[in-house]
Formats: C-alpha cells, structure tokens, sequence
C-alpha cells in the first residue's frame, strides 16, 4: 500500500510542476500585459493633454489674435478716414490695447510646445507686427501735423504680410493637431488590441490549466480485499 500511495505521488508530481508552470506564465503574461496598457495610456493621456494644451487653446488664441488684429486696422483705418472723431490721445489709447492684447496672444502661445515651423513663423509674425507698427506710427505723427493721411498701399501691404504669417501659423497648427489626433487614435487602438491579446491569452492559459488541474486526481489506492487476493 506504501508503494502504491508513492507511486501515485511520483505519478502526479509531474502534472503538478506543469499546472505551477501554467499559472505562473498566466500570471506573467497579466503582469506584463498591465505594463505595456500602462505605457499606452499614459501614451494617449500625453497625446490628448496635448491635444488640448498646445494645440486646441493656441487655436483659439491666434483666433482671438487675428479678430484682435482686423480690429486694430479698422480702428485706425476708420480715424484716418474722418469717419471717428477722436482726439490723438485717444485713439492712441485704443491702438494701444489692441497691440497689448495681441502681445499677450502671442505670448501666451509661446509658453505651449511649438514645433520648430511654429517658432520661426512667430518670430517672423513679430517682426511684421513691428513693421506694421512702425508703418502706423508715421501716419500717425503726420497726421497731428495736419496732413491729409490714408490707409495707403505700404500699410495694406503690411497688414497682408502680417495676416500671411497668421494663416502659415494656423495651417502648422492643424497639421500638428491632425498627427496627434492620429497618434491618438493609434494608441487606442494598441490598447484594444492588447486588452483583446491579453483576454484571448488568459483564457487558453486557462483551458490547459483547467486540463492539468484534471490530471492531478489522486490514483484510488487498491482495495483492502485485492491486497488480501494478493497474498
């Protein structure tokens, strides 16, 4: 009876080392199949963050900009004009907030992630404001003179440069928010795919566990009266 209960153990012990085998690679593989979810997450939380932060709030401030800017012209255009009576000191003050609310747009822009288009065609969009600036400045010194000044071709052109600058500056913007948007997309599809891998690996893992657990039944150790048949 001793070398039939020895011979079931030896028999099973096998079986046992390979179910143990089973269950540590499907913890493994579930370990391993979190970690690589984790760095796709994390992945597409960037991506969306971005998405957000330095794509989609930049858009509505060079938005804000441009408006900021067709304002600042229609102001001076409609003084030069005679079509508002204002003193100097006024419109002066009013051309002023204009620049400093674009300043504020551009800078606000400046402090989220610009790729290297974008930080070129901002330095160009500052040297064409100051152009544009220095353009308005002289009509405006001319005109306390009491000369007949209007919104003349040199300052058309440098509105146009300016506005240039601005549609280059949305059209890199909707670029880099269409490969991120991409990048996105790609990243929650890895996820998916993995959770489905994962899935599909955990269960078969699981049939051949269920199938050495089966083989583990204990051998029924031979009858009292075969042992006596025996002898």
């Amino acid at each position: 009876m001793k070398r039939s209960s020895l011979k079931s153990l030896l028999g099973n012990r096998p079986a046992a080392v390979r179910l143990a085998i089973v269950l540590l690679i499907m913890v493994a593989t579930i370990l391993a199949g979190k970690q690589w979810e984790d760095v796709h997450v994390e992945s597409l939380r960037k991506e969306c963050g971005s998405l957000f932060r330095d794509r989609l709030i930049p858009a509505a401030t060079l938005f804000h900009l441009n408006d900021r800017f067709y304002s600042k012209r229609a102001t001076f255009e409609g003084f030069l004009a005679g079509q508002v009576e204002e003193p100097h000191k006024t419109i002066d003050y009013r051309l002023g907030q204009h620049d400093t609310a674009i300043i504020a747009a551009i800078e606000e822009i400046e402090k989220t992630y610009l790729v290297d288009e974008e930080s070129r065609r901002l330095s160009e969009l500052r040297a064409r404001l100051a152009d544009y600036s220095q353009l308005e400045a002289e009509r405006l010194a001319l005109h306390r003179k009491g000369e007949n000044v209007n919104y003349d071709l040199p300052m058309r052109k440098a509105f146009g440069l300016v506005h240039d600058e601005l549609l280059g500056l949305i059209k890199v913007q909707e670029e880099v928010g269409q490969q991120l948007n991409h990048d996105a997309i790609a990243s929650a599809a890895q996820v998916t795919a993995l959770l489905h891998l994962q899935l599909s690996i955990t269960f078969l893992l699981g049939l051949i566990a269920s199938a050495l657990a089966l083989g583990l039944t204990p051998t029924r150790p031979p009858s009292s009266r075969s042992s006596k048949d025996l002898h």
